[in-house]
């Protein structure tokens, strides 16, 4: 579930931005996401979230300017920070909001990562390189497990032989392990 939170009031950008506010749900609602519109001008979007969580992102901030373009922020249910995305136009911020919501940061909500941990797989191959850095990651940062998280950039080098990505975490591993050597 995406929320959109428009600015309460009136004035001169008012309509522009409702304009912004509803190209942003017709783009994400055509990309199947679950999306509505609402005014709660009681709770920011950090409290909004603490109080459902089925909504996974909360848009706010909603701005339309003709000479800086248009830009919004979103939360995400989970995550510490926020994503500030900003484009040209309305149709481009649109654009950016579904690359944002689509992307590796955002596959570990959308595949649940415990799930994704079972089987990697089972994934299609676009979204098994993407599961395997986030995995990489985990161990890296969360659990503290250099091996494993060697063993999960390791697997993504070999699905994806020409990113640096992996190469470059793999680096940082074997620098932290005190391996200088390996992490050049």
């Amino acid at each position: 579930m995406v929320k959109i939170l428009p600015p309460a009031g009136e004035g001169p950008s008012s309509e522009t931005v409702r304009s912004l506010a509803s190209s942003l749900a017709d783009a994400l609602q055509a990309e199947q996401f679950n999306v509505e519109v609402i005014s709660d001008e009681q709770r920011t979007a950090r409290e909004h979230l603490a109080q459902n969580p089925s909504t996974h992102h909360i848009i706010t901030g909603l701005l339309v300017d003709k000479s800086s373009g248009a830009q919004v922020t979103v939360y995400t249910q989970g995550m510490a920070s926020t994503k500030l995305l900003k484009a040209d136009g309305i149709a481009r911020l649109a654009g950016r909001v579904l690359e944002y919501l689509g992307s590796e940061e955002m596959l570990r909500l959308r595949l649940k990562m415990q799930d994704v941990f079972r089987d990697l797989s089972a994934l299609e191959p676009d979204k098994k390189f993407a599961a395997q850095i986030q995995l990489g990651l985990y161990h890296l940062l969360d659990k503290k497990d250099l091996d494993e998280a060697i063993h999960a950039f390791e697997a993504a080098a070999e699905t994806e032989k020409d990113s640096a990505v992996p190469h470059f975490n793999l680096a940082l591993c074997y620098r932290l392990k005190g391996d200088v050597k390996r992490s050049w």
